[in-house]
């Protein structure tokens, strides 16, 4: 007999001891094999066994977080978290290595961002609460007002009706022939009032209606008692909003982004609007501008005319759209003082022939006031530089050179053509200043024969 004993059981580890899943366990019996050797038993055969419990982990401390990653990083950090951050000088603060279009045109006015709205309490806004059902009150009786005016319309245009022996539906279209659509309203001292007031609440982060507005301006002695200065700076204010509103650059990319996605939505309605109305097809391909632009190129169409690309040039219309992109990112360039100063030249010489009419004329910065100003009638506004106009070429400031260049562009600085009784009051203006000494006029040196 052998004295080996029989083989236990390996035990399980607890799961939760040992953190692992436990296998489960297996009973091995021993086996004893008959035969002329020794007598001794065999090893059993191997058997799958549990498997030992791994020490427990040890916990390893939070690391600290990290700083914002440099211009190189390489986190993939939301761009709204770091556009939305404001400097102390209200600039937003794009992402490093992201340019915007407005950094990208320091000189370029921006369109400021908006404002959030102050945090309400609760007088305020019981106070608030007590407004809109007032605002509802008195909607719901200007409606009821409307309905008893239109049903005594219909009484009326019955009565007519009846009276010329004609359909109601001619007498209502008669009555309401008049057209309702009116131009835009100029700039007045009222409505620039209005725009100031609005525009200094919203810096304080209150945001009124228009109908509060205006009562305000009417019953705010602040604004009756105003100075001619004080309404001709409001009334100067009022255009130049206007025009960063309608031409400035985007604070951020997200704002220049969403900026451009809602005006090519709008573009796209009147296309199609334009179709229908007047059978005219038409596309169009935008691309962005900048390698940090984060709009996409778009193609827009109306009664399918991009089909005249595939069809005539055997060209696919998204392929156009992407080189026409990859031209628009690689085109631009940085704007050097020789780069601005052709521009200049440019613009004042195209401008020039185009007022006079005169292909084969040349600028003459020299002797501007006589051989410009008094011989062709023409004379240069808004001219942005201090003092009298200077050849490009004498101006080594880039920020003033860069000035002149983009109110050429804009069509701030334009050339004028002036009336007769101008002319007339330019040209003995110009003689008194010749008389005086003021001007010294260059002439041909005598010949000595």
């Amino acid at each position: 007999m052998s004295n080996t004993q029989p083989l236990q059981p390996v035990p399980t580890p607890s799961p939760s001891a040992a953190g692992i899943t436990a296998v489960p366990s297996v009973n091995l019996a021993p086996s004893s094999v008959s035969g002329s050797g020794t007598g001794s038993e065999l090893p059993p055969n191997p058997s799958p066994t549990a498997v030992p419990a791994a020490p427990a982990p040890t916990p390893v401390p939070a690391a600290p977080p990290s700083p914002p990653p440099g211009p190189s990083g390489d986190d993939n950090e939301d761009e709204e978290n770091w556009e939305d951050e404001d400097t102390e000088s209200g600039v937003p603060r794009p992402r490093p290595g992201v340019s915007s279009w407005s950094e990208r045109n320091p000189n370029r006015p921006i369109i400021p961002l908006r404002t959030g709205r102050r945090k309400q309490n609760a007088d305020t806004r019981a106070t608030a609460k007590k407004k809109r059902l007032e605002s509802k009150r008195k909607d719901f009786e200007f409606q009821a007002d409307i309905d008893a005016i239109n049903e005594a319309r219909n009484r009326l245009a019955e009565e007519v009706a009846a009276k010329h022996n004609v359909k109601v539906d001619l007498v209502l279209r008669r009555l309401m022939s008049r057209s309702s659509f009116k131009a835009c309203r100029k700039v007045n001292r009222f409505n620039a009032k209005v725009h100031h007031l609005a525009k200094r609440m919203k810096k304080a982060g209150v945001h009124l209606s228009f109908q509060e507005l205006t009562r305000r301006v009417l019953d705010d002695p602040e604004f009756q008692n105003l100075s001619q200065a004080e309404e001709a700076a409001m009334v100067t204010e009022l255009p130049q909003d206007r025009a960063v509103k309608s031409t400035g650059a985007r604070a951020t990319n997200n704002a220049a982004a969403a900026d451009a996605q809602f005006t090519i939505a709008m573009i796209a309605e009147e296309m199609n609007a334009l179709a229908e109305r007047t059978s005219m097809a038409g596309f169009a391909i935008f691309s962005r501008g900048h390698v940090h632009d984060t709009t996409i190129p778009t193609e827009l169409e109306s009664w399918d005319a991009l089909k005249f690309i595939e069809d005539i040039l055997r060209l696919d219309p998204r392929d156009i759209a992407a080189q026409f992109e990859l031209w628009a990112v690689a085109r631009e360039k940085v704007d050097t003082l020789r780069s601005m100063r052709k521009e200049f030249t440019k613009y004042i010489s195209t401008g020039l022939g185009d007022t006079t009419k005169k292909k084969k004329i040349s600028m003459n910065y020299l002797q501007y006031r006589k051989a410009i100003v008094l011989k062709y009638g023409v004379v240069l506004k808004g001219y942005p530089l201090e003092g009298n106009l200077v050849n490009p070429n004498n101006i080594n400031d880039i920020e003033s050179i860069t000035k002149v260049r983009d109110a050429l562009k804009s069509g701030e600085c334009f050339w004028y053509r002036m009336s007769p009784r101008e002319r007339e009051i330019e040209k003995e203006e110009y003689s008194h200043l010749v008389e005086e000494g003021a001007i010294q006029e260059h002439t041909r040196k005598v010949r000595s024969d």
